[in-house]
């Protein structure tokens, strides 16, 4: 019992005179510690280990170094500051110089669209409605993590909602764009004679209005419904509402989207793959009546099968990309160690960035290039700057 009360009056124990200042020994303890029970009494003693220079009670209260108080665990959601800075380096290094490219064409083809009246056609604004949805989606994406944390690496309960906003309209508005694009090619491949009538350039402004709408309607609806249904108590907590949401989001709005747009490419596919064929079964037939081949036949015939393998290549990067996205956010809901720490989440959040990123680049941007006007349209921009640069 005496070692016991010797223990007890040791060197952080106020009562035997004997004091330590732990703020001059480590300068993220602070001397200041919340009284338990609130009776205003101040003792120094060693707090609970804390980046931000606060201190932990013994009954979960923190104070920071600004004296306000948090719940106990509620800021540092990262193993360190490491991990913060490495999805800072990769923003910058990927991200960033991805979206960029990525914008600068997407405002290219849309400039060209706009300015040339040989791509005035109804295909063409769906496209250029496309690539401005791509634009929307890259500047949300660059601006909802630093929504969700801080630049100290603290979650944030504040602008949650504005989260869910813009983590829910970017995705509506890129797949329902999407989708247009995919009903406009159905459209124009089995009713090519009736395209004309059925798609008109008022149709098309009623339907890319009412995509726009319904993204942003989506997006606030979803807003509201987490911010006043679901809430956001502790930033902790924060953190499982968030996985919860995503999944609902990847499940619920981004695979059922992603799967109509899958089924209506690979029905375009099928029915290329069908002209193709009927144009090289005619084609023996009319030889045999000629004497000279039919070089505008053959040359028909290879334009659709080129356009055939660049669907099928747009097809399945499009697959290999938002199919397992949904798989992964899925996964990482299961998985306890995706479910606890914040560093896997983000890193997933930033791994499918850059592939969608890519997917865009390739999809939307590239195989427009390889259409006949927009690269004759290309060649003469060149040549234009290779004059005006004396090249």
């Amino acid at each position: 019992m005496k070692l016991l009360r010797n223990i007890s009056r040791g060197p952080l124990s106020p009562g035997n005179g004997q004091w330590r200042n732990f703020s001059e020994e480590n300068p993220h303890f602070s001397n200041e510690w919340v009284p338990p029970f609130g009776n205003g009494q101040q003792h120094q003693r060693p707090p609970f280990w804390n980046e931000r220079g606060g201190n932990f009670s013994e009954f979960g209260n923190w104070r920071d170094g600004n004296g306000s108080r948090l719940e106990q665990g509620s800021c540092r959601q990262f193993d360190n500051l490491h991990d913060l800075e490495i999805f800072t380096a990769i923003k910058y290094a990927l991200l960033l110089p991805l979206s960029i490219l990525l914008a600068a064409i997407d405002l290219y083809i849309i400039f060209a669209i706009c300015r040339n009246r040989n791509l005035r056609s109804i295909s063409n604004y769906f496209l250029a409605n496309l690539l401005a949805s791509e634009l929307v989606y890259k500047l949300l994406m660059c601006f909802n993590n630093e929504l969700r944390v801080s630049p100290d690496g603290c979650v944030q309960c504040e602008n949650s909602y504005l989260y869910v906003f813009a983590l829910t309209s970017m995705h509506l508005i890129y797949f329902l764009s999407g989708i247009c694009v995919a009903v406009d090619k159905y459209i124009k491949i089995t009713r090519p004679l009736r395209y004309a009538a059925m798609v008109t350039r008022r149709v098309c402004i009623v339907v890319v209005t009412i995509a726009w709408v319904s993204a942003l309607a989506g997006g606030g609806l979803a807003s509201l419904l987490f911010q006043y249904l679901v809430g956001c108590t502790t930033p902790r907590a924060l953190q499982s509402h968030l996985r919860t949401t995503m999944l609902f989001l990847s499940d619920g709005v981004v695979l059922p989207l992603v799967m109509i747009i899958m089924g209506l490419n690979m029905k375009i596919i099928c029915i290329a793959r069908h002209q193709a064929r009927a144009i090289a079964n005619m084609a023996p037939q009319h030889h045999g009546n000629s004497d000279n081949r039919n070089d505008d036949s053959d040359q028909q015939q290879q334009a659709v099968r080129k356009s055939t393998r660049y669907f099928k290549a747009f097809l399945w990067s499009f697959v290999l990309v938002w199919v397992p996205s949904v798989m992964v956010a899925n996964i990482s809901y299961i998985l306890p160690i995706a479910r606890e720490n914040l560093s896997w989440s983000i890193g997933i959040r930033y791994g499918m960035n850059v592939l969608g990123l890519c997917q865009m680049l390739y999809g939307t941007a590239v195989l427009t290039m390889k259409q006949e006007q927009f690269r004759e349209l290309w060649r003469g921009h060149w040549q234009t700057i290779k004059q005006k640069l004396h090249i």
